[in-house]
């Protein structure tokens, strides 16, 4: 036993909250020493009888083994605290975990993260909204995070794999449960193209009290938060405290005056959150932090734009493709409807979007629609 498998055995026990876990390392020292006093059967009542309980039981006949072998058969893996491959952003938050197990990839430490988060039951202006900025973002390279929850959160995720980014969803719960059902897709795909984390071991399910725990995990892994769409009082809310506790930027969509769904978001903005309509909104908060990928040549709105300077230049346009650009609009659309709009030959229409492409002025979606980069 060293000190990462003790740190492996610590981050085992679901039954201990963060903060207790937290709280115990402080007392001795590292997940080595508590180990080996809780192996030895030594830890004291004061510890409360649940803890010492936990401790000393779950100690007994520890494998890490046994612990990889499980983590296999989810095609899992384990990072811990003192290893070089822990995310970075998540040691300077106030509770970190003592280690994550993730499926996939961690996010990329020099790449930009936006946590995208809402409601659950969502409205129709949310799902668009949800769609253009994170289509916008993922096509700049910004990694998306969120909470794999129905709403917000999975519209997020699918649409960042739409336009294939970077999209990492973070659970509250083990990887032996897929819970909400409406996102069973999303777990087999993401563990595939951007990966899931979590904080608990196989066997723990969604309780609620791991929800806000989670959630400081998801505020923590990103640079900045976007809300959109939110309740007063909800799990979203929490999220956004956690931000502002860590420094991070918090963005806000706007909604309307006596929705629901806008009480929480217009309650932000009163507390001085920065309103969202554009990724160039966003762009300025990170150009200092990731010049490489924010142009700093103002554009014709006099906005800074994601990107790289070069991707920004002004390409050289024939009329036939500002004419196509000029008909593709913020939602995606199929070759086919272009055809229709553009009463351009197919084939020479063909010619022309192939050519937008290699300009980077346009992209298409797994689901094969075209959208404006």
């Amino acid at each position: 036993m060293d000190e990462r498998e003790a740190a492996l055995w610590l981050s085992t026990l679901y039954q201990l909250s963060p903060p207790e876990k937290a709280a115990l390392i402080d007392i001795y020292g590292s997940a080595y020493e508590l180990y080996e006093t809780a192996s030895a059967g030594k830890i004291p009542d004061e510890a409360g009888q649940r803890i010492k309980g936990v401790l000393e039981s779950c100690a007994k006949g520890f494998s890490a083994q046994e612990v990889y072998r499980k983590l296999y058969k989810f095609n899992a893996d384990f990072v811990a605290f003192s290893d070089d491959g822990f995310p970075e952003k998540l040691k300077s938050i106030k509770i970190p975990p003592i280690g994550l197990f993730y499926k996939g990839r961690l996010p990329d430490e020099q790449a930009p993260a936006v946590s995208v988060i809402g409601a659950r039951a969502c409205s129709d202006y949310g799902k668009e909204i949800t769609a253009m900025l994170v289509r916008e973002l993922s096509s700049c390279g910004i990694q998306v995070i969120s909470g794999l929850a129905a709403g917000i959160d999975g519209l997020s995720h699918r649409a960042a794999l739409n336009c294939g980014g970077d999209t990492f969803g973070v659970l509250g719960f083990g990887f032996d449960k897929v819970y909400p059902r409406c996102n069973a897709d999303l777990f087999e795909i993401m563990g595939e193209k951007g990966g899931i984390i979590t904080e608990y071991f196989m066997g723990a399910y969604a309780e609620k009290r791991h929800f806000p725990e989670r959630n400081r995990l998801i505020a923590g892994l990103a640079d900045a938060v976007i809300v959109i769409e939110a309740r007063k009082h909800s799990g979203t809310i929490i999220t956004v405290d956690r931000a502002l506790e860590q420094g991070k930027d918090v963005f806000v969509v706007p909604g309307r005056i006596g929705d629901s769904l806008s009480e929480g978001c217009l309650e932000l903005i009163k507390r001085g959150a920065a309103l969202v309509t554009d990724v160039s909104d966003i762009a300025f908060a990170l150009k200092d932090k990731y010049p490489e990928f924010i142009n700093y040549t103002m554009d014709e709105n006099d906005q800074y734009c994601f990107g790289s300077a070069e991707s920004k230049k002004p390409a050289e346009l024939s009329p036939e493709e500002t004419k196509i650009l000029s008909l593709i609009g913020r939602s995606p659309v199929f070759f086919d409807e272009l055809v229709a709009k553009s009463a351009i030959d197919y084939f020479r229409l063909f010619d022309i979007v192939e050519g937008l492409k290699e300009k980077k002025m346009l992209a298409e979606t797994n689901g094969g629609q075209l959208y404006r980069t």
